[in-house]
């Protein structure tokens, strides 16, 4: 389910939709159960662990990375949205020794450029992904020195910038990912323009 003619569906948040919370074992469980084979999912270090949750943590009621990691198991590609530099090296080291067997099957990513420089530092043979809030020609440079391979952008501001994006083309080789696309007319307009793929909550509507 996970790619229909080339266009990849990610899962946001693990996919969980109005049925689940997002970040949770029921939403992993019901995305890989839905056919979902490519889950997007936010950490943060909280306390010296590595949890799951789209905001910083207040408490300790949150998913485990490495639980999470049990459980998928290489049943799906993990673009994993690392929510502050200071867990960037703690992600990677853990990706690197309790899932190191699945290690290909990881995208490091981040709003936060610091951290997939550090990443990359590490292993040049790390996977990475950009989160990009805006649309301009500074995520072209950043996409050649880190080799990206994906970039991600809000799917309002693909439409106004699809210039930009298509000029881009000539200079990056990374697949461009719309977020967070809940609609199949809205993935069909983001597929028209040169998205390679969608962010969505609903992965099941796109099977």
């Amino acid at each position: 389910m996970a790619k229909k003619n080339n266009f990849e569906i990610w899962a946001h948040r693990g996919g969980g939709g109005s049925d689940f919370n997002e970040n949770s074992v029921e939403a992993i469980v019901g995305a890989l159960k839905n056919g979902s084979d490519k889950l997007e999912l936010d950490v943060w270090l909280h306390e010296n662990v590595l949890v799951l949750s789209h905001d910083e943590p207040a408490d300790h009621k949150h998913l485990l990375l490495s639980d999470v990691f049990k459980l998928i198991d290489g049943k799906a590609e993990i673009y994993l949205d690392i929510k502050h530099s200071e867990a960037a090296l703690a992600v990677h080291e853990l990706v690197n020794t309790e899932y190191v067997k699945h290690y290909d099957s990881v995208i490091f990513a981040s709003f936060e450029v610091e951290s997939l420089q550090k990443i990359n530092a590490k292993s040049a043979a790390a996977r990475l992904g950009l989160n990009y809030r805006s649309i301009d020609d500074h995520f072209i440079d950043i996409a050649q020195e880190l080799n990206l391979e994906y970039v991600t952008f809000n799917w309002k501001r693909v439409i106004p910038n699809y210039f930009n994006i298509k000029q881009s083309r000539q200079e990056v080789n990374a697949k461009y990912l719309a977020y967070t696309v809940n609609t199949p007319a809205i993935a069909s307009l983001m597929k028209r323009v040169g998205m390679n793929g969608i962010i969505t909550d609903y992965p099941d509507k796109f099977s």
